[in-house]
Protein backbone atom coordinates (compact mmCIF):
# COMPACT_ATOMS: atom_id res chain seq x y z
CA UNK A 1 0.00 0.00 0.00
CA UNK A 2 1.17 3.47 -0.76
CA UNK A 3 1.49 6.29 1.70
CA UNK A 4 0.75 9.66 0.22
CA UNK A 5 2.14 12.74 1.92
CA UNK A 6 -0.53 15.41 2.03
CA UNK A 7 0.78 18.02 -0.36
CA UNK A 8 -1.37 20.84 1.01
CA UNK A 9 0.00 20.56 4.56
CA UNK A 10 3.52 19.46 3.80
CA UNK A 11 4.50 21.58 0.81
CA UNK A 12 4.74 24.73 2.91
CA UNK A 13 6.94 22.96 5.48
CA UNK A 14 9.25 21.68 2.75
CA UNK A 15 9.35 25.12 1.14
CA UNK A 16 10.42 26.69 4.47
CA UNK A 17 13.15 24.06 4.73
CA UNK A 18 14.48 24.69 1.22
CA UNK A 19 14.04 28.46 1.15
CA UNK A 20 14.85 29.34 4.77
CA UNK A 21 16.78 26.38 6.19
CA UNK A 22 14.07 25.58 8.75
CA UNK A 23 13.56 21.79 8.74
CA UNK A 24 10.04 20.54 9.42
CA UNK A 25 9.49 19.05 12.86
CA UNK A 26 6.78 16.74 11.59
CA UNK A 27 5.45 15.39 8.32
CA UNK A 28 2.37 13.19 8.29
CA UNK A 29 1.92 10.53 5.61
CA UNK A 30 -1.64 9.63 4.67
CA UNK A 31 -3.04 6.47 3.10
CA UNK A 32 -6.47 6.88 1.51
CA UNK A 33 -9.19 4.26 1.08
CA UNK A 34 -8.67 2.51 -2.27
CA UNK A 35 -5.42 4.47 -2.55
CA UNK A 36 -7.46 7.38 -3.90
CA UNK A 37 -7.09 10.89 -2.36
CA UNK A 38 -10.72 11.59 -3.30
CA UNK A 39 -11.75 8.97 -0.72
CA UNK A 40 -11.53 9.16 3.06
CA UNK A 41 -8.37 8.67 5.05
CA UNK A 42 -7.64 5.02 5.88
CA UNK A 43 -4.71 5.78 8.21
CA UNK A 44 -1.91 8.22 8.90
CA UNK A 45 1.65 7.90 10.19
CA UNK A 46 4.32 10.42 11.07
CA UNK A 47 7.49 10.39 8.99
CA UNK A 48 10.37 10.61 11.42
CA UNK A 49 13.63 12.47 10.84
CA UNK A 50 16.65 10.18 10.67
CA UNK A 51 17.79 8.48 12.86
CA UNK A 52 14.47 8.42 14.71
CA UNK A 53 11.85 5.77 13.94
CA UNK A 54 8.10 5.74 14.46
CA UNK A 55 6.68 3.96 17.54
CA UNK A 56 3.03 3.11 18.21
CA UNK A 57 1.91 4.00 21.74
CA UNK A 58 -0.04 0.73 21.99
CA UNK A 59 -3.14 2.41 23.38
CA UNK A 60 -4.79 4.87 21.03
CA UNK A 61 -6.32 4.42 17.57
CA UNK A 62 -3.64 2.88 15.32
CA UNK A 63 -5.16 4.66 12.31
CA UNK A 64 -4.31 8.12 13.65
CA UNK A 65 -0.90 9.77 13.48
CA UNK A 66 -1.25 11.10 17.04
CA UNK A 67 -1.00 7.49 18.26
CA UNK A 68 2.65 7.41 17.16
CA UNK A 69 5.82 9.16 18.26
CA UNK A 70 9.25 9.54 16.73
CA UNK A 71 12.18 8.47 18.87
Amino acid sequence: SALVARADANAAALDRWVEHGVAPTKIIATHFVDNDPKHTVAFQRPICPYPQVVHYDGKADPNKAVSFTCR
